[in-house]
């Protein structure tokens, strides 16, 4: 529980701290964090982007919500990729052992369950101490069912957390 109240706290701080709209060219810097939740209707950019420089982007919904730009302070984007690699451990979250583990986990259940909704989750990570790329299908839905497998469930918190700031940095 505790976590979770620091958590808000530091995505508070960092929504805060944004500078909104700074010059454009998001894409000139290499991506640091990418997180999207696709659908087959879903826009080619992500839903969030932040830069090496700590520019961020959160994509548009078309007619409905706008496009945000901003410029994270050094110590926000310290701070998300802290809660990112050090408390949820993204970089040791293995997309494909997930999958096996459903497989394994729906043999000794002896059925497998119908899951024809949801979008594909994709979080590239790019940091000194490592790169991960993790893409899974129906993430919430898989982390309902099988609540066991721990790097589904550690997915599904950082994807939990991402969505909670975009949020906040569009309420900017």
């Amino acid at each position: 529980m505790e976590r979770t109240w620091q958590r808000r706290a530091i995505l508070a701080g960092i929504a805060a701290s944004m500078a909104i709209a700074p010059p454009a060219g998001i894409a000139a810097e290499p991506s640091v964090l990418v997180y999207d939740v696709t659908s087959s209707g879903s826009p080619a950019l992500p839903l969030l982007e932040i830069d090496a420089k700590a520019r961020v982007r959160v994509r548009e919904v078309p007619g409905q919500i706008p496009e945000v730009r901003g410029q994270l302070t050094e110590y926000s984007l310290a701070a998300i990729l802290r809660v990112l690699v050090e408390d949820i451990g993204v970089l040791t979250i293995d997309d494909t052992r997930i999958e096996a583990e459903i497989r394994a986990t729906d043999a000794a259940r002896g059925s497998v369950p119908s899951i024809a909704d949801g979008g594909v989750t994709r979080l590239v990570l790019d940091v000194p101490k490592g790169r991960n790329v993790i893409e899974l299908h129906a993430t919430a839905l898989k982390a309902g069912i099988y609540p066991d497998i721990d790097d589904l469930q550690r997915l599904r918190q950082a994807e939990t957390y991402l969505l909670e700031l975009v949020g906040r940095l569009r309420a900017r």
